[in-house]
């Protein structure tokens, strides 16, 4: 359901309600009551379904600029959030940066990446240089 939604790439009102509107109308066009993300846009993105702690889910993938996870960590056991993430940092590029949700935090699971303030947010960054 949620892949389905996304390949359609239409999204209405409550999805916009803090970005501004000229990122919308850079970035979608008007469809019905909603905005349908712009083809030059969703060329750019990647949608599969798979399983987070199955590396075999990510073949073909890295390197990526991005991973975006929100609020699914926060089901996961410890255990699990590990090997998740450790497969999220081997898929990001260097200096990638890795989306969590604002509930989710990494600071009792592992130390591999740099946590980066923003706007409210936090944000976890895959370093530079990777050391060993």
């Amino acid at each position: 359901m949620a892949l389905e939604k996304a390949r359609r790439g239409l999204y209405f009102r409550n999805s916009f309600r803090s970005v501004e509107a000229a990122l919308v109308e850079r970035h979608f066009l008007p469809e019905g009551a909603g905005h349908r993300v712009k083809d030059n846009v969703r060329r750019l993105v990647t949608l599969r379904q798979g399983n987070l702690v199955d590396r075999a889910s990510y073949e073909g993938l890295a390197p990526v600029d991005a991973l975006f996870c929100r609020n699914v960590l926060i089901y996961f056991s410890d255990d699990s959030i590990r090997r998740a993430v450790q497969i999220f940092f081997e898929c990001l590029a260097p200096g990638g940066y890795l989306f969590l949700g604002h509930a989710e935090s990494l600071s009792r699971i592992t130390d591999i990446f740099t946590p980066i303030r923003f706007q409210g947010a936090l944000i976890y960054q895959k370093p530079l240089e990777v050391t060993q």
